[in-house]
């Protein structure tokens, strides 16, 4: 009879404390909010150091209410949040920086060069000049059929797989380029290359000014290789003059002095 009475008690004073005060702390005594939850280490946290939502599979099949307008939950399937909005009567996604990326941005082992679908796609340009001494784009008996103004990494392939270049021509030095974790990089054609060269005072003052001596702007006044072939033509391809802002039909075999990697998200 004891404990029953001690348990009532227990409880009693528990829910008379949630209803008391209107707000609850967690690690600390001094909430500064509805719900404050103080954080054990800020400088060193460790790998449980945060709140997990519901995480679900599926929406629900009977769509919530105006109670619970602005409700959250993680969506597994998608790999997103997505809060109830009533006004719309639709759960929406909530948006976040990892969906948008902006010119100048360090990711995905380089620096955005390029954006489109408000940031959420572009180009990622290598952090440095593969080659600055000078690279043969490849064959020139050996027509590719890399002929697309602006999609390298096609390009690249049909290079590579026609025997059109090897490891140390402009298209292999990319297929091989490996840094960050990714190895998926390509020699761009020639509008990725146009696209990439407007941005480049914002690319190459971020890289001047980051600190880091191995990071290299686009060089001007330069020429780079693209990897679009001259449609009908076996024996020539595309370089980018950075000089001109433009690209030029040259010989294969030339010795072009700079090959630049990029990479798409």
């Amino acid at each position: 009879m004891k404990t029953k009475n001690f348990c009532f008690i227990l409880i009693f004073l528990i829910v008379n404390v949630a209803t008391t005060y209107s707000q609850v702390g967690i690690n600390t005594n001094n909430p500064q909010a509805l719900l404050h939850i103080k954080e054990n280490n800020a400088n060193n946290p460790n790998n449980t150091e945060g709140i997990i939502i519901p995480r679900l599979n599926n929406f629900p099949t009977v769509n919530p209410t105006s109670n619970q307008n602005g409700m959250l939950f993680f969506l597994n399937t998608v790999n997103n949040f997505y809060y109830w909005n009533n006004i719309n009567g639709d759960w929406i996604k909530l948006e976040t920086n990892n969906n948008k990326h902006y010119v100048g941005e360090f990711f995905g082992g380089g620096i955005v060069a390029y954006t489109y679908d408000n940031g959420r796609h572009g180009l990622i340009l290598s952090l440095e000049d593969l080659s600055a001494t000078g690279v043969t784009w490849g064959n020139r008996n050996v027509t590719t059929g890399a002929v697309s103004a602006f999609d390298g990494a096609i390009n690249t392939n049909a290079i590579l797989s026609s025997g059109g270049a090897t490891a140390t021509d402009a298209a292999g030095l990319c297929d091989n380029y490996s840094y960050g974790g990714f190895t998926d990089w390509y020699l761009p054609a020639s509008w990725e290359f146009f696209n990439i060269f407007s941005n480049a005072y914002a690319i190459n003052k971020i890289l001047e000014n980051d600190g880091n001596p191995s990071t290299t702007g686009i060089y001007h006044p330069g020429k780079y290789w693209t990897s679009t072939e001259t449609a009908g033509d076996r024996s020539r391809a595309y370089a980018f003059f950075t000089y001109g802002n433009y690209a030029i039909i040259t010989y294969k075999d030339s010795n072009i002095p700079r090959v630049r990697a990029v990479r798409v998200f």
